[in-house]
This record gives C-alpha cells, structure tokens and sequence, in this order.
C-alpha cells in the first residue's frame, strides 16, 4: 500500500515537472516609493495556439502594485503575419499566456529597466540590435528572424546573458537555454 501511495506521488511530481516552469531571478530590482513593482518574462509555449506547430516565443512586461496585483500587463511577439494571434512585427501584442506547458525566465527589475525594454518594443519603426537597425516591416524567416531571434535581441538589450540560438532552436528549448544562463 505504501509503495503504491509513494509511486502514485512520485509520478504525480514527475508529471507536475514536466509541465511548464517558470524561473525568477533578480535583475537590478528595487520598488517604486509607492511600493510597485516591475517584471521582464521571456516566455515560450511548446505549442502554437492551434495545438501544432514548432511552439512560440515572446516577452511578457508587467508591474504590479504593492499588494502584488496586476497594474500592467504587456506582451510583444514577432511572427509571420498569418500567425494567430496577428503580429503586428515585433510591436506589442496580445499572446496566450495561460497554456499550462508555457516556459518562462521571469526578471524581477527595477523601472528604469522595465520601461527601456517597453520603449524598445512599443511604437518603433525600427528595432536595434548589436548595433545593426531592422525595420519592424521585416519579414519573418524561421531560425533567422523569428520569435527566438526577437526574444534574444529584447533579452540581450535588457543585459542578460543571451545564449547562441544554435543551443535552443525550438522555442522552448531555447528558454531552457536562456534560463540555464542567467
């Protein structure tokens, strides 16, 4: 009886890993004098909101107040213009973030941080990255200007540790990648 109790928990721990996790670490946080804070998440969900597909990549931004409740969400996703939600190019946009195999590397920051990478994202005909300038107009080409690539170049101006794309091709394998270096 005991071993099938403790083999039914250990499976249920097994399953409940698998599922998607998130990581916070601490990146320059400090609240603001009326006690909100701020957070930077890179996410990815290993399925597309149809149920197929490689899986998608995007950054979550939100503050909350000092009892912890949502002040400001905000999300920014680059995929092809057929995609579902519709990607406006990189600007900001709505995304799922509720599918339970999600994967996140969530920041804890301070404004200063937060508000750079909002400003980075949102109403820009442009977008900078490692000193080169790409029109948001781009088009979308798998492995070389896709979500991951959008998620590295927001991750990288945001100041973290950014692995090579060749380490997590996939969506979620690279916040696994992202996650292991920061």
């Amino acid at each position: 009886m005991f071993k099938t109790s403790f083999g039914i928990a250990f499976l249920a721990f097994l399953a409940g890993t698998a599922i998607g996790a998130e990581k916070r670490i601490v990146f320059g946080a400090e609240s603001t004098a009326d006690g909100r804070t701020y957070e930077v998440g890179f996410c990815a969900r290993a399925k597309d909101i149809e149920g197929d597909g490689p899986g998608h990549a995007f950054v979550v931004l939100q503050q909350l107040d000092r009892d912890g409740q949502r002040t400001e969400f905000l999300t920014a996703g680059f995929g092809p213009p057929e995609s579902k939600p519709i990607h406006a190019n990189g600007l900001l946009s709505p995304e799922n973030y509720s599918v339970p195999s999600q994967e996140c590397l969530i920041a804890e920051t301070n404004k200063a941080k937060y508000d750079r990478v909002k400003a980075g994202i949102k109403d820009q005909t442009e977008f900078s990255f490692a000193g080169l300038t790409f029109q948001l107009t781009r088009p979308y080409v798998v492995a070389f200007d896709d979500c991951v690539t959008f998620l590295q170049s927001v991750a990288k101006d945001f100041g973290l540790a950014v692995p090579n794309r060749i380490e997590g091709l996939m969506p979620v394998a690279y916040i696994e990648s992202l996650k292991a270096a920061n």
